[in-house]
This record gives C-alpha cells, sequence and structure tokens, in this order.
C-alpha cells in the first residue's frame, strides 16, 4: 500500500549544491502525476441479468459506476449487420462504440454497489426480430486508454460482456437483457 488516495498529487523536491564559502545552490522541483489504485467500478443495472429476453425496437440500458469513471463506453453485437451503426449511418453502438450520455441518476434505480453513484444511460434500437446480442460496456477514467481496439489487459479499464436475447417489434416476449 503506498498510502496515496486515487487521484491528483504533486512532488515538490529541492536539490541542494553545497559550496564550502560561497552561497548554496538550490532548485525547487514540482511534478504533477496522477495515481491510479485500480479499474473503475460498475454495473449494468439494467437489463438485470445475463439470458433474460429484450423486445420491441428499442430498449434503454442503464449503467451505474463509481466516482473515479468519467465516461462509459458500448457496443451492442447480434447477429444483424443491416443494423449496424456503419449500415445505418447512425451512432447507435451497433457493431461500433459509442459514448454512453450521463444523467442525473435516479432514486429509482439502485445499484448492488452504493458506492456506484453516477449513471450512464444508452438505447439499444434497431433490434432484430429473433437471436442474441452481447452489450459490452467499458467503464473509463482518466488514465484510461481511449483506444477501444486494445484488449483488457492492454488498457486500464473495466470491461462486462452481458449476452441474452432479443425479439423485435414483431414478437411479444418483452424481457431484460442482464449483465454481469
Amino acid at each position: 500500500e503506498t498510502g496515496l488516495a486515487e487521484g491528483f498529487h504533486v512532488l515538490k523536491a529541492r536539490p541542494f549544491l553545497k559550496r564550502d564559502g560561497k552561497t548554496s545552490l538550490y532548485d525547487t522541483l514540482v511534478q504533477t502525476f496522477y495515481f491510479d489504485a485500480e479499474k473503475p467500478g460498475g454495473q449494468i443495472v439494467y437489463p438485470g441479468s445475463n439470458g433474460e429476453t429484450v423486445g420491441g425496437s428499442e430498449y434503454g440500458v442503464v449503467v451505474r459506476a463509481d466516482n473515479s469513471t468519467n465516461s462509459v463506453w458500448f457496443r451492442i453485437t447480434d447477429g444483424d449487420a443491416t443494423n449496424d451503426d456503419s449500415a445505418t449511418g447512425a451512432d447507435n453502438g451497433n457493431g461500433a462504440w459509442v459514448r454512453a450520455a450521463e444523467v442525473t441518476p435516479s432514486a429509482s434505480v439502485v445499484p448492488a454497489d452504493p458506492e456506484h453513484r453516477r449513471e450512464f444511460r444508452f438505447n439499444y434500437v434497431n433490434i432484430p426480430s429473433s437471436g442474441s446480442a452481447t452489450i459490452e460496456v467499458r467503464l473509463k477514467e482518466l488514465s484510461s486508454s481511449e483506444d477501444n481496439n486494445l484488449s483488457d489487459n492492454e488498457r486500464p479499464l473495466h470491461h462486462a460482456h452481458p449476452h441474452g436475447q432479443h425479439r423485435g417489434p414483431g414478437l411479444p416476449d418483452v424481457h431484460r437483457l442482464s449483465a454481469q
């Protein structure tokens, strides 16, 4: 343990050059640094658990994160290439990493960990009528890489892979797709 809290710190040093019979020389050096004690923490609150089903043409995903998280990114992978962002020209997170919107935390959303005070939301849109999907969520902090193509071991951030079934607007099943 270092005894330092996570966050920005300032290190000051003052080297002296002793000179006999003369005035000593010195300099003051200052260095700001960010100490990253651990990866950001969080959870996908809605949908609630892996393997559940979401339905309709759109589903709202809710992510709660701790205070070290400064952004949340998401990507949804399903078996329908026609709803991918590259095909639609829209930034919906279908097949591409997109930043989720931070919102004022809702009192009705209760995270498993009370330290997950920040709330982020995004929508899974153009849900296919059948198949499965993976919602990937990345919690980033100040020290996180901006490169979403790096593996989890190559960057300091949290990464969740929830899986589940989906049913588009033509089917009546409306359940939650959940996360780990």
